[in-house]
């Protein structure tokens, strides 16, 4: 799956190592690594037997849990991929948010 951004800021903080620990500290920036790698591995067919993650679908809304040391949660919309010679999907990724273990 193809991933983008809405917004330049989490962008640049999902893929620039240093802004991503600045923001959630390196152990959290190592598990949203993870996670976003896990996406963009995967079509949204094999969500669901990604390890670790709980999925809820809203028509072509995503809220993805990924649940290890820290909780990440990404929510995004599904859409047509950018890539002229593949038919890739895309997500677009409007938020990456750390929650308490405990939610």
């Amino acid at each position: 799956m193809e991933l983008a951004f809405d917004e330049a800021e989490l962008a640049e903080a999902c893929n620039k190592r240093h802004l991503g620990v600045a923001r959630w500290g390196d152990d959290v920036f190592r598990e949203v690594a993870i996670a976003l790698a896990q996406l963009a591995a995967a079509t949204t067919d094999e969500l669901e037997s990604l390890p670790f993650l709980q999925l809820r679908r809203s028509g072509k809304t995503l809220q993805l849990r990924f649940v290890a040391r820290a909780v990440v949660a990404i929510s995004g919309r599904v859409g047509q991929g950018r890539s002229a010679n593949e038919r890739k999907e895309l997500l677009l990724i409007n938020g990456v948010d750390i929650e308490d273990r405990a939610s």
